[in-house]
């Protein structure tokens, strides 16, 4: 028996009307609804919709779940556009929710090893010896990436990056940073580059560009409301 799984997808007000009375059929519904229009043309009067049904302008724009075979049941984050029908979340609004598994998974990493790491937002316990080694860390992952790239390596590319993102969430775990909400409001900022129209500005090259509606993040707010991170006893210390 296949388990259940779900993925998001946009429901418009024409195929949301389109067959999902009741849970009928679109063939059951479509005689019906014949029926019921040459009654009210011949009455001159608007029919009343049947248990279950709604009018057009009744339905709004939402999304709901649909029925994978591929990916599992879990409850997405979804940031809608302008142009769209749909709005970003606010930076307020957003549910709260535990740290990623990479994040975890970095953080017991730095905890087997001895290595730095914090619950809270700090820098004054870090020494500049451990700052400087975050800094090798990620140009040496980044230099890796750049070489499997020229030689057109997909498996160098993906082990580089890889390591790029371990090296970046254990050095968010050496200052105490959540690097999941700062990416949250990174990715807010980002959906804002889109014009009042919801369409992309791009370069020539490819790169997405700023629209005159674009909001910037906001760091350091992310930062002084962060909670602490549960991951139990800090330990910034620095490299014997």
């Amino acid at each position: 028996m296949r388990s259940s799984t779900c993925m998001a997808r946009t429901v418009t007000r024409a195929s949301h009307l389109r067959g999902h009375r009741g849970g009928l059929s679109r063939r059951e519904a479509a005689p019906d609804r014949a029926g019921r229009g040459r009654m009210a043309a011949m009455s001159g009067t608007r029919s009343a919709p049947l248990a279950g049904e709604r009018h057009e302008s009744d339905v709004p724009h939402r999304l709901e779940p649909t029925p994978s075979p591929h990916a599992p049941c879990m409850q997405q984050l979804v940031l809608p556009v302008p142009g769209l029908g749909i709005e970003p979340l606010s930076r307020a609004s957003r549910p709260r929710v535990a740290p990623s598994r990479v994040a975890a998974q970095v953080h017991a990493f730095h905890r087997a090893f001895g290595l730095p790491r914090a619950n809270t937002p700090s820098v004054e316990s870090v020494t500049d010896e451990v700052l400087r080694l975050r800094e090798r860390l990620l140009d040496e992952e980044t230099a890796e990436f750049a070489v499997a790239s020229h030689r057109r390596d997909l498996v160098g590319m993906a082990d580089a990056l890889a390591d790029i993102v371990y090296v970046a969430y254990g050095t968010a775990v050496t200052l105490g940073l959540d690097l999941d909400l700062i990416l949250d409001e990174v990715h807010r900022s980002n959906l804002s580059k889109l014009d009042e129209r919801g369409r992309p500005v791009l370069r020539h090259d490819g790169k997405v560009l700023k629209s005159p509606r674009y909001s910037p993040p906001d760091i350091a707010a992310v930062i002084a409301e962060q909670p602490t991170l549960p991951f139990g006893p800090a330990a910034n210390e620095s490299l014997s």
